[in-house]
């Protein structure tokens, strides 16, 4: 009996320092959200703007690229950008991020876009909060964002269906297009539409 109460006892030592150790990340992130809302860069560098980039995969190539170029233009025009995924030791959604910006009041908010209701719901959340949005590579048409920023689902079709014709022979008779669950709907149906349109045109 003894031994079994040890375990136990060992178990809800071990879950306590987790839930410790969670808290700790938690607070340390945003404390850093507070204090680049207050105005200082972590170089001690005043700011007038404070704005979040969100994105799925924040370590992707591309989307660093993105980050180092938002956050270039920003210092020389006294904007912080911050990539909010970029350190996080939790797995937060594209919604939870939203959350966490609009209540650190941000100024703005830079979001890889998709057509799915909960991120329209957020996107309108923070537009009524004052926060204005901008969708960048993908879209989210029937939300109150600002603008969107990105190469367009008809030119990304007609860039696909060039690649296409690069590599296709005679012999080439049909062509296998697959896509993921980010295009659905009316994204889908322009990228088929610029495709189609260049094959045809080709």
């Amino acid at each position: 009996m003894k031994e079994r109460s040890k375990v136990v006892v060992s178990m809800l030592v071990f879950l306590v320092l987790i839930l410790a150790v969670i808290l700790v990340l938690l607070i340390y992130w945003r404390f850093r959200l507070l204090n680049s809302a207050e105005g200082e860069i972590q170089t001690g560098e005043e700011v007038e703007y404070h704005y979040v980039m969100i994105s799925d995969s924040g370590n992707s190539t591309f989307w660093n690229h993105v980050y180092e170029g938002a956050s270039e233009y920003g210092k020389e025009n006294s904007i912080y950008i911050e990539q909010m995924d970029e350190d996080s030791a939790v797995n937060y959604s594209k919604e939870e991020l939203m959350e966490i910006a609009v209540y650190s009041k941000v100024d703005g908010i830079l979001l890889e876009g998709d057509e799915s209701s909960s991120q329209q719901e957020m996107i309108d959340w923070a537009v009524e909060s004052g926060i204005p949005v901008v969708t960048m590579l993908n879209d989210n048409y029937g939300s109150r964002r600002q603008t969107f920023v990105g190469l367009g689902n008809y030119n990304l079709g007609r860039e696909y269906a060039r690649e296409v014709i690069k590599i296709a022979t005679e012999d080439t008779n049909k062509v296998l297009i697959l896509g993921d669950k980010m295009y659905e709907g009316t994204a889908h149906n322009l990228i088929l539409s610029g495709f189609s349109d260049t094959i045809q045109n080709a």
